[in-house]
């Protein structure tokens, strides 16, 4: 009877860790596919598709965008998730990005809400900033 718990609880250790694998590796997905959506419509002009620097007006720009694939490799293989959120929430400013109310994209997110009639407008702002700094993340080299 014991051997036959003992391979039970085995087997549901395996099981719920195979699964909670899967689920995390969906949510990654999920997070990818949304964070490149949210970057390419608000990024993607100035800072390209892929993240490169190389958008479409950048012949247009003062000064080139960087390319924020090398985020982590410029900050000693770290991802400084700390300094881009405060890009978006306005304590990291770089003036090409607008003003601390929250760059020049932020007004545009809490637009969208509004016209959405979206409850928690700030939140769901803060949400699509959020997706694209996780997206930033992943797209490190």
């Amino acid at each position: 009877m014991k051997i036959i718990n003992t391979c039970f609880l085995i087997s549901l250790i395996v099981l719920l860790t195979t699964a909670s694998l899967a689920l995390a590796e969906k949510a990654k997905q999920l997070t990818d596919i949304v964070g490149k959506k949210e970057f390419v419509t608000y990024c993607g002009s100035c800072h390209g598709s892929d993240g490169k620097g190389d958008g479409p007006i950048v012949d247009f720009l003062e000064r080139k965008p960087p390319s924020l694939t090398q985020l982590s490799k410029n900050n000693n293989g770290t991802f400084p998730f700390e300094r881009i959120w405060g890009v978006f929430d306005g304590t990291y400013i770089f003036a090409e990005h607008g003003t601390s109310e929250m760059p020049i994209w932020g007004y545009r997110f809490v637009q969208e809400a509004q016209q959405k009639h979206e409850s928690d407008i700030a939140t769901k702002a803060k949400a699509k900033a959020l997706d694209i700094v996780l997206y930033l993340q992943v797209i490190q080299e």
